[in-house]
């Protein structure tokens, strides 16, 4: 299982510490905290960086200023020093998660709200989108973010983001526990091991490569 760390936004920076911390990030990562429009977002991108700085740190024993990133060719922020570290981080809302291990790693936080369920008919497989419009009205809203968490940090694991489709793969929740359903390939036959848990109002999702 990953190392995965979690931050709980109660409140909005004071400038002095939004501004003490970007000290600790890089100027590239710096440039595109400052060009957010909203404050909130600015926040969160920062303490997600910050978050997985301090998780790196503490597994490596690599000081912040030793820390080099970079992108792959998808544009997935990935860790070139020290090596053999992978990491991955997400926000929504309140909340601010990172998991890291020594192989690739997805994970996805969403707060759960209402949203309009054609989105699922065209971004799910069509036996996701059966199961979730078979739920209890009641139960339904919740897997939908389930589905979609699971998703996202699989893909996110993976390393090629939203260049493959959500619906080109099948999350089986039917069964014990979470299967995935690989038909068409596009995932490589990878090895995958999931964990999914609700957080207050939001559902959070790692993919683990092992």
């Amino acid at each position: 299982m990953p190392d995965t760390y979690l931050l709980k936004i109660n409140k909005d920076l004071e400038k002095k510490d939004f501004d003490r911390l970007l000290c600790y990030v890089s100027e590239d990562k710096r440039e595109r905290i400052l060009r957010f429009h909203r404050f909130e977002d600015s926040q969160r991108s920062l303490l997600g960086d910050i978050l997985a700085r301090y998780a790196i740190c503490k597994r490596s024993g690599a000081k912040n200023a030793e820390l080099v990133f970079g992108l792959n060719e998808y544009g997935k922020p990935i860790l070139i020093k020290p090596e053999g570290i992978h990491f991955n981080i997400s926000h929504s809302g309140e909340w601010v998660a990172c998991a890291i291990d020594d192989n690739p790693v997805g994970i996805d936080i969403e707060m759960i709200k209402p949203v309009d369920y054609k989105i699922s008919e065209r971004f799910f497989s069509e036996k996701e989108y059966l199961f979730l419009m078979n739920q209890p009205e009641e139960m339904r809203l919740k897997y939908f973010y389930i589905f979609w968490t699971l998703k996202e940090s699989c893909i996110k694991a993976d390393g090629r983001g939203l260049s493959i489709p959500f619906d080109s793969f099948t999350i089986d929740l039917d069964g014990k526990g979470i299967i995935l359903q690989d038909e068409k390939n596009v995932l490589g036959n990878k090895t995958h091991s999931y964990f999914e848990v609700e957080i207050d109002k939001y559902v959070l999702s790692i993919c683990a490569s092992k």
